[in-house]
């Protein structure tokens, strides 16, 4: 499964960076899932979704701040909700997983995360480009 597509390029590199890289890794978790892979392997993957999920928002949060993005707390709240619904996941994960547990891993992370590229942080990219912020596009 590719997930990816040049579409979801918002023009700040870094945040594209880490945007590739979680959808590659949600892709992989979520084809893991599907083969049947082991619970620990399943496992291990989705704490590295976790843990990177929360760097990305963080630097992505860093961004807003400082180019006083003005809807910077209704995004962080995004932020801290789909964190929660990972968390959740994950305990949900420690229970077995299942053909269900696999559709809704795609639902909560990659459709999640692929629709708020599109409707949020596209609209904090067009803010710091129009305040001046060093955007880098290929």
């Amino acid at each position: 499964m590719d997930s990816w597509n040049d579409s979801l390029l918002i023009g700040v590199k870094l945040i594209d960076e880490q945007h590739h890289e979680l959808v590659r890794r949600m892709d992989r978790l979520v084809d893991a899932c599907r083969r049947g892979e082991g619970q620990a392997e399943v496992g291990k993957t989705m704490k590295f979704v976790v843990s990177y999920i929360k760097e990305h928002f963080k630097d992505e949060e860093e961004l807003q701040l400082l180019y006083e993005y003005p809807d910077r707390a209704a995004h962080k709240k995004l932020h801290d909700h789909f964190v929660e619904t990972t968390i959740d996941l994950m305990q949900e994960l420690k229970e077995g997983h299942s053909a269900d547990f696999t559709e809704k891993a795609r639902k909560l992370l990659i459709g999640w995360f692929l629709m708020h590229i599109n409707n949020e942080d596209k609209k904090v990219a067009a803010f710091i480009h129009a305040h001046g912020g060093m955007m880098f596009t290929k």
